[in-house]
């Protein structure tokens, strides 16, 4: 599947013999290459540094570089470390391309790209685990839930698995179940970015059945 961030930034950077054009900054995932979206992200030119702004989604970046004369090489680092993938944290990610001409004579590129916390306050699953009883027609995007259990059981035990590992899944409301009562349990579920969705399930419990026999 192609990203929606479909648009490329094209960075020209000269300086003497030893300038580089700077063809691309691109977003990898899952090893494909697609470009980042100006409409998401910052770009700003100072001198030779350049700081970049993308959605989570952007896990890992290439740059494009292209030599403008004979002689030069390039190295990229990462926090003082040479690297050969630029993998992004959520936060800020420095890189800096140095690049050295045949006359020792050397430039740096700095990079500061942030990479944005995830957003995604969705559940991939959520069952019952006592009673054993998974939720019928589940799907992420719906928000509440009806479910009946029988009247022996007076309390229940709900599991609720984030969509990002990075979320945090807190679970609230009732868990003992009153009988003949709509017993709400909230699932709340806490992005990186700390932006929230609730998932309700309405617990009923079964009023208990009378198998005493009426006389006459």
């Amino acid at each position: 599947t192609i990203s929606p961030y479909d648009e490329e930034y094209v960075v020209l950077i000269e300086n003497n013999r030893t300038d580089v054009v700077v063809n691309s900054v691109k977003s990898l995932k899952d090893k494909e290459v697609i470009a980042i979206n100006s409409t998401l992200a910052k770009y700003i030119e100072t001198e030779n540094n350049y700081e970049l702004t993308v959605p989570n989604e952007v896990k890992e970046i290439d740059f494009e570089i292209e030599k403008k004369h004979r002689g030069q090489s390039y190295k990229i680092y990462k926090d003082n470390i040479e690297v050969n993938t630029y993998t992004l944290d959520v936060g800020e990610n420095i890189f800096e391309i140095k690049v050295l001409n045949s006359f020792n004579e050397d430039n740096v590129y700095r990079y500061t790209i942030t990479r944005l916390p995830s957003d995604n306050t969705y559940l991939r699953s959520l069952r019952l685990v006592s009673p054993e009883k998974e939720i019928e027609d589940f799907d992420k995007e719906v928000l509440e839930y009806n479910i009946e259990v029988e009247n022996s059981y007076e309390n229940i035990e709900v599991e609720a698995i984030a969509e990002d590992t990075t979320s945090r899944v807190r679970i609230s409301g009732t868990t003992y179940l009153i009988e003949g009562y709509v017993n709400d349990v909230v699932i709340k579920v806490t992005s990186e970015s700390r932006k929230t969705r609730e998932y309700i399930l309405h617990v009923v419990r079964k009023p208990r059945s009378n198998n005493l026999l009426k006389t006459l």
